[in-house]
């Protein structure tokens, strides 16, 4: 039974990065001259070809941050780039800022604090204990959240 979902939708800006690198690999691609290059060998269209496919996959990955929480386990995740964590495996949660200045960005960050943070959008989120490592991933009801969280750890 799903006791907590949601679907945090990231910053029109950062989706718009990848958009606008989408299209001028796409455009180096198919017209070169329009950007003021030379035809390009079979091997530098493959390899645009690729990096545009690359640059589609991670657009779709990134727009959205998805936090599933049901009697088995916690689920949060870009995409197909997901965390799952049984509730055995879990120590503690709590609702906290999200620390621009030690993650240095949004997406999925490696903190100077060493934790893992999933942020789809700056604000507020969960920050959560593992038997391993410390998670943080952004949500819009945090508190609520954690409290859910400690409950199933502690049951």
């Amino acid at each position: 039974m799903i006791i907590y979902q949601e679907q945090q939708k990231t910053y029109f800006i950062l989706i718009l990065v990848f958009i606008i690198m989408a299209f001028f690999i796409l455009a180096s691609l198919f017209f070169p001259s329009f950007l003021g290059l030379k035809d390009l060998s079979n091997i530098g269209q493959i390899i645009l070809g690729l990096a545009a496919a690359v640059d589609l996959v991670l657009f779709w990955c990134f727009r959205q941050l998805t936090i599933l929480a049901d009697d088995v386990s916690l689920n949060f995740g870009f995409g197909f780039m997901k965390k799952r964590f049984f509730w055995h495996n879990l120590k503690s949660a709590q609702a906290e800022d999200f620390d621009l200045k030690n993650y240095l960005g949004y997406g999925i960050r490696v903190g100077r604090d060493k934790s893992i943070a999933f942020a789809a959008q700056g604000g507020r989120g969960v920050r959560l204990k593992t038997i391993g490592k410390d998670y943080f991933f952004s949500c819009s009801n945090p508190e609520k959240l954690a409290s859910l969280i400690n409950e199933k750890i502690k049951s």
